[in-house]
């Protein structure tokens, strides 16, 4: 039952209390570990890293970050102090949001959390908020002009984008090598290392100009996707309080503002 006093109130889940009391609370906890650049810098939880061969109890599955940068951690911040809250930044295991997130460790997942519809049918989802698409990138005097062209060549693949998953791409490359970080898959690739890396475009936005220029992108992307911000499926008056907040800040400008200064360009898709 929903129910609403004017079209732009805040409307009301029955029986969910979870915006009353991460108001009461003071805190928007958000869960990140992707590491996927320039969203969340990986660089700023490196050192955080936790054994992958043991699965913690939620209580013990996360580190609360004291400084965090990266346009999610700055939006959502923003978001949470004009709903009159701090925001907390935990680094979890990527593979362990799930529990983080149902055993209310943190309120939310960001750091690249994809739209699907199986992801809709699980969660309460924010509206997207960035566009990103998975690409090739090659030196600049590479002759490569198709994905064709490259049968047979060697391909780095930035963890994060998980192209290494594929197995299409495991026939096509003679070889995949996966790298943890970035700028480790565009060294190998600048030192002739490998001969192409699979990376996501946003993370290019975060490589300096003076290196961007060494590289060019192949027309043909790999795939594309959108991200969004996941909150429990019994969090939908949170959640709804949120998309309301970015909404706003859509409206007035700081998301474009914002997204220009990590980005280089406008690419918020919020109510697009």
């Amino acid at each position: 039952m929903l129910w609403s006093c004017t079209p732009r109130a805040r409307v009301f889940h029955a029986q969910d209390a979870s915006f009353d009391e991460a108001r009461v609370r003071g805190t928007l906890v958000v869960g990140v570990g992707r590491g996927l650049a320039p969203l969340v810098d990986a660089a700023t939880f490196s050192a955080f890293s936790l054994p992958s061969s043991v699965v913690p109890p939620p209580a013990r599955c996360s580190l609360l970050l004291q400084e965090a940068r990266g346009y999610d951690v700055e939006l959502l911040a923003q978001v949470a102090r004009r709903l009159h809250m701090d925001v907390q930044v935990k680094v979890v295991h990527w593979d362990e949001k799930e529990r983080a997130l149902h055993a209310g460790v943190i309120d939310c997942i960001a750091d690249g959390f994809t739209y699907t519809a199986d992801h809709a049918r699980r969660f309460a989802l924010t509206q997207p908020y960035v566009r990103d698409v998975r690409v090739f990138a090659v030196l600049r005097q590479a002759p490569y002009a198709t994905v064709a062209d490259l049968h047979g060549k060697r391909l780095g693949v930035h963890a994060v984008t998980d192209v290494e998953e594929n197995d299409a791409y495991h026939a096509l490359f003679g070889q995949v090598k996966t790298y943890a970080h970035y700028v480790q898959a565009l060294t190998a690739l600048s030192r002739a290392e490998v001969d192409v890396v699979a990376l996501n475009l946003v993370t290019l936005c975060a490589v300096t100009p003076h290196l961007r220029r060494l590289y060019r992108i192949l027309d043909e992307p790999i795939d594309t996707c959108e991200y969004v911000f996941a909150f429990r499926a019994d969090a939908r008056a949170l959640r709804d309080m949120v998309v309301r907040t970015l909404s706003q800040l859509q409206r007035e400008g700081f998301v474009s503002a914002l997204s220009k200064r990590w980005f280089g360009s406008d690419m918020s898709i919020i109510d697009r």
